[in-house]
């Protein structure tokens, strides 16, 4: 069990991202969640009917899935949200289909089909959205200050969502949010109670759960060990935690079907370079090794990792400029650790966050430039830009997740 020591207070993404610009370098909150772009979506191809193995590691019996057709893009100024799409054939743009918390991030549950907006820090809400015309058709509350995170849904009528604000992980039905329980994970806490409890992904009939651990009172600093708890999805038990090797997990775990691994962000302190670094989780032994690349080596403070070979892996870093924080985009070397280019340098932190088409062949980034923001496309066989400008979807973008 973890150590007994004090909490951090929960906070919305823009003060984050404003913090960081002040201080030099800065945890982005999109380690949230948000949109679970390594672990859990199934891309199955033609054929007969099958019985395999799907991305998030559930065993299935199914037909052809049908493809992935658009992108969920939210977007915030910091004071407005929304969210756009995007179609993955021909890049057609609907945007500011509905106008949001300025604090939210997205997320795609294959198995019911559905998109959800989660209303963090000051909404504490999550919205269930129309997978056609991706309309709001119901808004549901997971209480006053609780701020949530993630959401994970295992049934048609049974999901969890963590809440960075409270010590308790809640069930519910996640098409109409009726409660049906709730995960203690108050042994975890620090002193003032609160876990910090953050993002969330599946294997198999498994939840893994991080668990930053950090000091309200002392600027955000992660206290002790951080854990990934694991919890049995159909009861809602704890079977078991796993220590980090560093502090601070950012973001959801983020499952690499290249490596047959969950990678594991840990910026540590922010601004502090010796003690942060990426390592993996095996689902199979719910272990983990150390770590296979150092932030000292990345060159930043981490914000988000994605892996999509066995010797690639791209990761957003915090660098510290003369104004403040800058965002950079790099390659490395799953297996040799070492970095491998730079695919873009940003003034600002403008790069908000990544993800990976359902296909592996293209990198997406939510580019933040003042004067140029949208999402920004390269391939990731070349890396080379495939966009000659940013696609505009209105505000500037924060969050990126694909759907059916």
């Amino acid at each position: 069990m973890p150590k007994t020591s004090e909490k951090e207070k929960a906070r919305p993404r823009a003060m984050v991202i404003l913090a960081g610009l002040l201080i030099g370098l800065l945890a982005s909150a999109f380690a949230v969640p948000a949109c679970d772009t390594g672990g859990e979506d199934d891309i199955n191809g033609e054929g007969d009917a099958d019985t395999d193995t799907d991305t998030d590691g559930d065993t299935d019996t199914d037909t052809e899935e049908p493809p992935y057709t658009s992108a969920l893009v939210v977007t915030t100024d910091y004071q407005t949200g929304a969210y756009s799409t995007i179609a993955l054939d021909g890049l057609t743009v609907t945007q500011d289909i509905n106008f949001v918390h300025s604090d939210a991030v997205c997320h795609f549950d294959p198995l019911t089909g559905t998109p959800f907006v989660i209303l963090r820090l000051g909404a504490d809400a999550v919205d269930v959205l129309d997978p056609g015309t991706f309309d709001i058709v119901k808004e549901y509350s997971v209480e006053a200050s609780s701020n949530p995170h993630d959401i994970e849904v295992v049934s048609a009528d049974r999901a969890y969502i963590t809440r960075f604000g409270l010590s308790k992980m809640l069930i519910v039905n996640p098409m109409t949010g009726a409660e049906i329980g709730t995960v203690d994970l108050s042994a975890y806490a620090d002193t003032d109670g609160i876990p910090e409890i953050s993002g969330m992904a599946k294997m198999n009939d498994q939840l893994y759960v991080t668990v930053k651990r950090l000091d309200r009172e002392n600027s955000w600093e992660p206290v002790g060990d951080s854990y990934i708890v694991v919890i049995d999805a159909a009861t809602g038990q704890v079977t078991g935690d796993i220590e980090l090797t560093g502090t601070n997990p950012v973001g959801a775990p983020e499952y690499s079907a290249a490596l047959g691994k969950f990678v594991v962000a840990l910026v540590g302190s922010y601004g502090t370079l010796d003690d942060g670094g990426v390592e993996l989780l095996d689902p199979a032994t719910d272990t983990v090794g150390g770590f296979i690349v150092s932030e000292a080596t990345l060159g930043g403070s981490l914000n988000k990792t994605l892996c999509i070979a066995e010797t690639k892996c791209y990761a957003i870093i915090g660098v510290a400029g003369d104004n403040g924080s800058n965002t950079h985009i790099v390659t490395f070397n799953p297996n040799t650790g070492q970095t491998t280019g730079t695919l873009l340098q940003g003034a600002g932190w403008v790069y908000g966050n990544i993800a990976i088409t359902p296909d592996n062949t293209e990198l997406w980034i939510a580019d933040r430039t003042a004067d140029n923001a949208g999402i920004r496309i390269f391939d990731t066989a070349t890396d080379a830009e495939k966009t000659p400008a940013p696609v505009g979807v209105g505000l500037p973008p924060s969050d990126i997740c694909f759907t059916r």
